[in-house]
């Protein structure tokens, strides 16, 4: 099962992972920050971005952190707005889309829900120290977290990687 996590978090900056369950391992195949320029066209770009990556990436089920609008309104509308985006081209593509809170994401990566960002980042590198963290985006963070969540709550045994010593 491939499953792309993705973290609204700004109009601008979208974090991404592709994460892949087998009987016997979880790897996240990618992740990254897709930047998206504030023009007229930032929906027509979000919706091409996220049709290629399902088409390109055959995934299975999308998992939202539902955005909590904070910022100002008009962030807010933008944010809700690329959602409704992505939620369009999942559906066109038969694809569930999942919405989890930040709380429920945080609560399950580190056992606390009013986890902090530093926080968060730490645990994911506990979790999946096979790659760099220190050069994801919190975005890209968010969008691992928000899988890894997807995988736990759909009680999948995700056994993660031991860290390099």
């Amino acid at each position: 099962m491939l499953v792309c996590g993705i973290d609204p978090a700004s109009s601008k900056n979208m974090g991404y992972c592709l994460a892949q369950i087998t009987n016997t391992s979880f790897k996240i195949r990618t992740v990254d920050t897709k930047v998206i320029e504030y023009t007229q066209n930032i929906y027509m770009e979000t919706h091409y971005f996220i049709k290629k990556l399902i088409q390109d990436n055959k995934i299975d089920k999308i998992v939202l952190e539902r955005s909590m609008g904070f910022g100002l309104s008009f962030v807010r509308n933008q944010l809700s707005e690329l959602v409704g985006i992505v939620k369009m081209v999942a559906a066109q593509n038969g694809i569930e889309v999942i919405e989890l809170s930040p709380t429920e994401v945080k609560k399950t990566v580190t056992g606390s829900g009013k986890a902090d960002k530093k926080i968060m980042r730490r645990e994911i590198s506990l979790l999946f120290g096979d790659f760099d963290i220190e050069q994801l985006s919190e975005h890209a963070i968010d969008a691992i977290s928000t899988a890894y969540t997807y995988f736990i709550k759909k009680n999948i045994k995700v056994l993660p990687k031991t860290k390099k010593n």
